[in-house]
């Protein structure tokens, strides 16, 4: 511990008398801190109400209402308490307020700086310039005034950290692409972008992601400016994720149409990502004692974060990066259909050979044989149990295609209409054509042989070993015998950008992780996942490869 830190349990002072909380690890007077942070909140409010009363005035163009109105209302009702409330916790001495404080003010500096560069010049520009900047100076110091060291001793028997810089990493990856994406699609299509999306990239690329990555980077590495940092990034980016929903909540108002409920889980699903993490944090903030993250801890964070995540990233691959290459009233090519297979199974595959290896496994068949139960069914009667299960789950499967049919109707359920038709419900599927209506199948069994590898290397071999080879004999410590029941639940969850197909997927979700667990056939787990996946599909493909279908 540095010996300037102020870290004892009871009032410190300087030489200059100045009064310092007790308990709180730092190392320089935080009273300019509380300062600049109460004039930021009370120019925040002004604002805010403001903006509340006077929007015809101060937001003029329908565009500008749909943006900042609800954000004023979302940053009076929430972002404005939670800046109060962490520096009223800092200042009284306790820890989770020093660390969800920068939080609080990175939530400001991004979201003002919209309002600076996009609202038409007015009486309010120089308040929001005022509270950017006072803002990202007090974050700043902040930051430097914290003893790192301290709270990384702290903290580091209580917040996984890996798990946790994971997120904030994949988190700041994913603006990237997704912004970049649309930067590059402005540029080759010559499309003008408005103010309020450019000011939106601006933020995003100067605060946002700079702040993410050198977190996520730091906790990663576990250094101490990573523990400093790390609550308060998730804190609020978990705040930003929050904020969309009242623009959900406006924009259906003011069109007359239902709120976009896949939008909005989406977005819950983020914010999750960063408050299910940020609880390890304040739990290690709370506690006065050391602690160790045991197996349960870490199966419970993984299989709400890490699973999910995967989900959400494939989710928004296709939903978000594809667009730009959907034509109008077309469906997703099936290029871009085999990258996202790709990209998110082998991000699975990747992460649970990784994580294989850290647990000290060489990755040969050989030395994960046991660890991930890479062995057939032993005996006539395990292979009869088997084959029961296969024959039960394949028509389980079958039933359930009313369901999820029925189920592709409910708002917030409903499958874009670019979807593909391979999973889409509302579109009937007659032969291989209808899947692929962009390529030519006829003798062309290089196409065949593509998809038949990707669905197998990335798809089955990703999943199967990410979720029922590393995770599941993980969960047994939490879930105990039920573990495959819980496994399937999660497999089922993580398809959030699939979710008209939960009925389905959870009957094949059984039958993997039963197979995986008590059967303890994690190839037959995979055979299952094929069969389910991709058995009709190859089939289509050959009759139409060879002229027959």
């Amino acid at each position: 511990m540095s010996t300037r830190t102020i870290s004892v349990y009871s009032t410190k002072s300087t030489e200059s008398g100045e009064s310092r909380p007790a308990g709180l690890p730092i190392t320089h007077d935080l009273t300019l801190g509380y300062i600049l942070s109460l004039m930021v909140a009370l120019i925040m409010a002004v604002a805010s109400i403001a903006g509340l009363l006077y929007h015809r005035v101060l937001y003029p163009a329908d565009e500008l209402l749909l943006s900042f109105l609800p954000s004023d209302g979302f940053n009076f009702a929430v972002g404005l308490p939670i800046l109060l409330g962490s520096t009223w916790l800092a200042r009284y001495g306790k820890l989770i307020g020093l660390l969800c404080w920068p939080g609080a003010l990175f939530y400001v500096v991004y979201m003002y700086i919209p309002y600076a560069l996009a609202v038409p010049f007015n009486v309010l520009f120089l308040p929001y310039l005022v509270i950017v900047i006072l803002s990202a100076y007090t974050l700043i110091r902040i930051l430097a005034s914290i003893d790192g060291e301290s709270i990384r001793q702290r903290l580091s028997g209580f917040v996984p950290a890996r798990i946790s810089a994971g997120i904030l990493i994949g988190l700041a990856i994913f603006i990237i692409l997704r912004q970049t994406a649309l930067v590059v699609t402005a540029l080759t299509t010559q499309t003008s972008v408005g103010i309020i999306e450019l000011s939106a990239w601006i933020a995003d690329f100067t605060v946002a992601i700079p702040m993410l990555l050198i977190a996520g980077i730091q906790l990663w590495r576990r250094r101490a400016l990573g523990y400093a940092a790390g609550a308060g990034m998730l804190l609020g980016y978990g705040m930003l994720a929050l904020s969309v929903i009242p623009f959900f909540v406006f924009q259906a108002r003011q069109t007359g149409s239902p709120i976009d409920a896949g939008g909005l889980v989406a977005i819950l699903v983020m914010a999750a990502l960063c408050f299910i993490p940020l609880a390890f944090f304040v739990r290690g903030a709370a506690s006065g004692r050391s602690s160790s993250f045991d197996n349960l801890n870490a199966t419970r964070i993984i299989a709400t974060t890490i699973g999910v995540f995967f989900g959400l990233f494939s989710g928004v691959n296709h939903g978000i990066f594809g667009q730009p290459f959907i034509r109008e009233g077309g469906t997703t090519p099936t290029w871009f259909l085999l990258l996202v297979i790709v990209l998110g199974s082998g991000a699975e595959l990747a992460a649970g050979l990784a994580l294989l290896r850290r647990e000290g496994y060489w990755l040969s068949i050989d030395a994960l044989r046991n660890r991930i139960r890479l062995r057939w069914p032993k005996g006539w009667k395990a292979w009869a149990l088997a084959g029961i299960v296969l024959i039960l789950g394949m028509g389980l499967s079958m039933a359930m295609e009313p369901v999820n049919g029925a189920l592709a109707s409910v708002p917030g359920f409903t499958p874009p209409l670019w979807w593909p038709a391979a999973s889409n419900p509302t579109i009937e599927v007659r032969s291989a054509a209808d899947v692929f209506p962009d390529i030519n199948l006829e003798g062309n069994y290089p196409f065949v042989f593509l998809y038949l590898v990707i669905g197998l290397v990335f798809n089955i071999f990703g999943e199967e070993i990410y979720y029922r080879g590393y995770l599941l004999p993980r969960m047994r410590a939490a879930f105990g015998r039920w573990d495959w029941v819980a496994n399937a639940v999660l497999f089922t969850l993580k398809h959030v950008y699939q979710r008209w197909l939960y009925p389905g997927i959870l009957v094949g979700g059984l039958c993997y992780a039963f197979a995986a667990g008590p059967l303890g056939s994690l190839p037959m787990a995979m055979v299952y996942h094929w069969a389910g996946n991709f058995l009709f599909q190859l089939v289509f493909l050959i009759q139409a490869a060879i002229g027959a279908g």
